[in-house]
């Protein structure tokens, strides 16, 4: 019986929620315009955020032309770097040459016969072994 008694008693009271008149100016009119507000801020959100990304997007664009402009010239110092690298070792091996050559023309009536021959011999190219 005490159960039949709270249920009863939920039951009213739950209903008289339901029952309850609505408060004024909360017709279909109000209504239609608060969604019209919120379409209208969801709207400009949506205009937001695309100008943000056009502008990010921008931004990436200009940051990675300044990355290709620097590394393209940074490309052409190491180029430049390199060749004159290149034209000093190239001046060390011919000067190299010219000095070797100045000794050997130094050594050619030097020493004896012996000596002569066993130079000869030794500064003879590998690839002409059948000389």
């Amino acid at each position: 019986m005490k159960h039949i008694v709270i249920s009863l008693l939920a039951t009213l009271l739950l209903s008289a929620n339901a029952m309850a008149e609505k408060p004024e100016g909360m017709g279909k009119a109000k209504m239609k315009e608060a969604k019209a507000v919120t379409q209208i801020d969801a709207r400009s959100e949506m205009r937001d955020a695309r100008s943000d990304a056009r502008s990010d997007a921008r931004s990436d664009i200009r940051d990675a032309r300044s990355d290709a402009r620097s590394d393209a010239r940074s490309d052409i110092r190491d180029a430049r770097s390199d060749a004159r690298s290149a034209e000093g070792k190239k001046d060390k091996l011919s000067k190299a040459r010219e000095g070797k050559l100045d000794q050997e023309r130094k050594e050619l009536g030097k020493g004896s016969e012996k000596g002569q021959a066993a130079r000869e011999e030794h500064s003879k190219k590998w690839w002409n072994f059948w000389d």
